[in-house]
């Protein structure tokens, strides 16, 4: 999948993909993503994508990942990640969790098959839930050590405080809760 990030650069979309047609002769779907529109969603490649699938389900270092290709807003694991993932499945064993990077649900898992005791997982936006639900299936867990919750960061934090709430381990994508539109 290639996500182009402004509009100067997909309009070079056409030696970009010729590129990677070569370098990688044997790909077997191209899908775009061009994230500077509001609106896009996931496509494949006209041309490039001989047989477009919906979703696809990848494996890192023991975990899987359900990946949403066509019409999905994005792809719901971000290589970037990674790192934190790893670390995740590393640091959780017996620990509780605190996940501020609900959207990218992949923290979960990791989590979870860590060994984690408990995950807290906060978003503002109710889609990451349908997301969540289709990772914990395709990792096999039964979901029961966590707890989802579709409010703002600084409600949350609130709440957290006020209950005194306490966690070993947090993740947090810190520009995705400036941005919130309630505050």
């Amino acid at each position: 999948m290639v996500t182009w990030e402004n509009p100067g650069i997909q309009q070079q979309s056409h030696l970009l993909l010729a590129a990677l047609e070569e370098a990688l002769p044997e790909y077997r779907n191209l899908y775009e993503l061009r994230h500077f529109d509001a609106q896009a969603v996931i496509t494949a490649v006209p041309g490039a994508a001989p047989q477009p699938q919906t979703t696809v389900k990848i494996s890192e270092a023991g975990t899987n990942y359900s990946i949403q290709l066509l019409g999905a807003a994005r792809p719901g694991l971000y290589l970037e990640y990674r790192p934190v993932r790893e670390q995740l499945k590393k640091n959780t064993q017996g620990k509780a969790v605190l996940n501020l990077l609900f959207y990218q649900t992949g923290m979960v898992a990791a989590a979870e098959l860590g060994g984690a005791i408990q995950t807290e997982n906060i978003e503002m936006k109710q889609r990451a839930q349908t997301d969540l639900l289709a990772e914990m299936e395709v990792n096999q867990l039964d979901g029961s050590r966590q707890k989802n919750r579709i409010m703002d960061l600084r409600g949350y934090l609130n709440y957290a405080q006020k209950h005194q709430l306490r966690f070993e381990v947090i993740t947090i994508n810190l520009p995705a809760y400036f941005r919130s539109k309630k505050r």
